[in-house]
């Protein structure tokens, strides 16, 4: 077994390209995510014996990206990127080497000193290393998570996106886009990473509005955060991996989407709407311009990234599911995590049963996300993001409700 860092991996790109890796298991995501949250990467390596290979080729034939920490005593272990990859990997040339790949990994798991804990989430539900793992590691759990599926929409060439949608969608935008003409909108694309790198605090403010407005922390209120945000579309667009879509009115951004284009796949992979623009469905126009252009790339399929919400489903073909794996070294460690998690959802589900629950529980988390947030942005960041919100139009009905309520989902 060998293990280094991706940068110093020689044959890590072509291996990753060979087994169709996403932008979000690949060095360059690994690379941001490391940085802003100071965890380092550490690469098992599955080489050929005696490095010898085929003219052209390399010797890697397997790769695992994983990071530690340290947590009470033992050591957490999960993949690089951790809960930010939508998509994660543990590439390999074949089936065989994936299992390879899996012993090495938990040879390394027993070189770490006291307990350890193993998490890697986002993995492929057929993955084969992780159903090694999942065989050979006492206690492991290995299951689907359907709150991290990823609908997606299948594109076929010589299509529009007409075809995409039914009768009632194509309706809906035909009186959205009447709308966002009389209100005087634009869509424009940057993608010159000078010029993204300058659209960052406008995009930060329209984030942070619509999060907190819908009273939940931001993920780019902690320095860190904001740190691996910003160098994702920043370093994205610098490769030419990475454009952002801004739907506008004047001055105002209305709503924005950051798309990874990742090669045969276009990903929609951060988006927001400005509290208060709802009803002009700004949010659903970008979505509607995503899929015209990945069309027009050529590209093979739009993928709207994890979470299955109605509007993505209206627009999906299919539905790409994901599976977490986990392992403990103690087995009262497995126990006592799963029994807390099991305390947790049904705490949740008692709340969701009650309409006075769930409201109280609002208010609470309204005053908590701003009162986490002020730490992180300043009081007066937070005072704009209430101002912000209390421009909300009134309540539509119907089917317009409807479009609102998709909107606000963004």
């Amino acid at each position: 077994m060998t293990t280094t860092t991706p940068q110093q991996s020689a044959g890590l790109d072509d291996l990753l390209a060979r087994t169709g890796a996403p932008a979000t298991a690949r060095p360059r995501w690994w690379s941001a995510w490391s940085r802003a949250f100071d965890r380092p990467a550490e690469l098992v390596e599955l080489r050929r014996r005696g490095g010898g290979s085929p003219e052209g080729s390399s010797d890697l034939l397997g790769a695992a990206a994983l990071t530690t920490a340290r947590r009470a005593g033992g050591t957490a272990v999960t993949v690089v990127g951790g809960d930010t990859a939508d998509h994660a990997r543990l590439p390999a040339a074949s089936a065989r080497d994936a299992r390879a790949l899996a012993d090495l990994v938990v040879a390394r798991l027993g070189e770490l000193p006291g307990r350890w804990s193993l998490r890697l989430p986002h993995l492929p539900p057929g993955d084969p290393a992780a159903q090694r793992l999942a065989e050979v590691l006492p206690g492991a759990t290995w299951t689907l998570a359907p709150d991290r599926a990823s609908p997606w929409v299948r594109l076929e060439s010589g299509t529009e996106v007409g075809s995409y949608l039914g009768a009632t969608s194509r309706k809906s935008r035909g009186r959205r886009d009447r709308k966002w003409a009389r209100s005087g909108g634009t869509v424009r694309h940057v993608s010159d990473p000078d010029e993204v790198r300058a659209l960052l605090p406008r995009l930060e403010q329209v984030r942070r509005a619509r999060d907190h407005a819908a009273s939940r922390v931001s993920d780019i209120d902690s320095p860190a955060g904001r740190e691996f945000w910003s160098s994702v579309i920043v370093e994205h667009a610098a490769a030419g991996e990475a454009e952002v879509a801004l739907a506008e009115i004047g001055e105002d951004l209305l709503a924005y989407d950051v798309v990874l284009l990742d090669g045969p796949a276009h990903r929609l992979w951060d988006g927001r709407i400005a509290p208060g623009a709802e009803q002009l469905g700004a949010g659903q126009l970008l979505q509607d311009v995503a899929l015209g252009r990945a069309l027009a790339a050529g590209a093979d399929e739009l993928d709207l990234l994890r979470g299955v919400t109605p509007a993505k489903m209206r627009l999906a073909t299919d539905v790409r599911s994901s599976s977490v794996l986990e392992a403990w070294s103690a087995p009262w460690e497995r126990t006592g995590e799963l029994a807390l998690r099991g305390a947790t959802g049904w705490a949740k589900a008692a709340r969701d049963s009650s309409s006075a629950a769930t409201r109280a529980w609002r208010t609470v988390k309204g005053a908590t996300v701003l009162h986490r947030a002020s730490r992180g942005t300043g009081v007066a960041s937070v005072e704009a993001t209430a101002q912000t919100a209390d421009t909300t139009t009134g309540k539509a009905t119907g089917k317009a409700a409807d479009e609102a309520a998709d909107e606000g989902a963004r």
